[in-house]
């Protein structure tokens, strides 16, 4: 995404406990190059998410994370979903 631009919702980052840190997050930004093997389609892309971190010793020792993943695939077309309609008879 060539215009990608994050937003941290809260950009203090929440501290819970002594070494952990939760941070959400926006990504927006324009689909213009191959991405996992489909095309640009120039469309806007938007979604969000959030990383949990864990501190010791000054570093960050892991960091999770956590977004919308079928949310990610309907924007780059990964994924169809398929609509049926079940009637009853």
């Amino acid at each position: 995404m060539s215009d990608r631009s994050p937003t941290y919702n809260n950009p203090s980052a929440e501290r819970r406990l002594q070494c952990d840190v939760l941070v959400h997050w926006r990504l927006t930004g324009r689909h213009v190059g191959t991405f996992v093997g489909v095309a640009a389609t120039g469309r806007r892309i938007e979604f969000e998410g959030f990383d949990h971190c864990v501190i010791a010793g000054g570093k960050v020792v892991t960091n999770t994370v956590r977004y919308d993943q079928m949310e990610f695939a309907r924007q780059f077309k990964l994924y169809r979903p398929t609509v049926r309609l079940l009637i009853a008879r």
